[in-house]
């Protein structure tokens, strides 16, 4: 599903690989960077690496070069991506984690950097709503529980593993 399409940066060091996605009524672009001579490796974080853009994201990532370490919570989901990318002949690791809760999400952040070095590329796909409840009828430890899966685990992810990247001084692809 989608384009491909290559153009190589001013300095000659990276050779840029941009995939439109488009699918389930829902679009989204996601930009692979490849140095030459480098390996490149990508984190993806998600909840529907069975499906979905977060699958999606990952395999376009590995169809442009980069071996991939998925972080979500369902083990059978992870195993299946990551089969689909070894299948393009790139590594893929799996970090069992739900980063909905944000110890568990900063463990799996902090395993992911310990475990496989630096990252190239952040994906941060986690999100959605778990329970269908009307904002008016809404419990605010609910409401929490949707902050902490939307938006602290991007957070937690982008100032950790983001962080790594700005600490090295390359990777950034966020």
């Amino acid at each position: 599903h989608g384009n491909v399409s290559s153009s190589a940066e001013a300095d000659g060091d990276e050779v840029g690989v941009e995939r439109e996605l488009t699918g389930w009524g829902r679009h989204a672009r996601t930009h692979a960077i490849e140095r030459r001579g480098e390996s490149l490796e990508a984190i993806s974080a998600g909840a529907q690496l069975s499906r979905g853009l977060g699958r999606a994201m990952a395999l376009a990532c590995a169809e442009a070069g980069a071996d991939c370490i998925l972080l979500g919570r369902d083990a059978a989901s992870l195993d299946g991506a990551a089969s689909e990318i070894r299948n393009l002949s790139r590594q893929a690791f799996t970090i069992q984690a739900d980063v909905s809760q944000p110890e568990a999400c900063e463990a799996a952040c902090h395993q992911a950097l310990a475990e496989f070095g630096p990252m190239d590329i952040l994906i941060n796909n986690a999100g959605g709503r778990r329970q269908n409840i009307a904002t008016e009828e809404m419990p605010l430890e609910v409401w929490r529980e949707l902050m902490d899966l939307n938006l602290t685990s991007t957070f937690l992810c982008t100032k950790l593993i983001g962080g790594a990247m700005v600490a090295r001084g390359q990777g950034g692809r966020i």
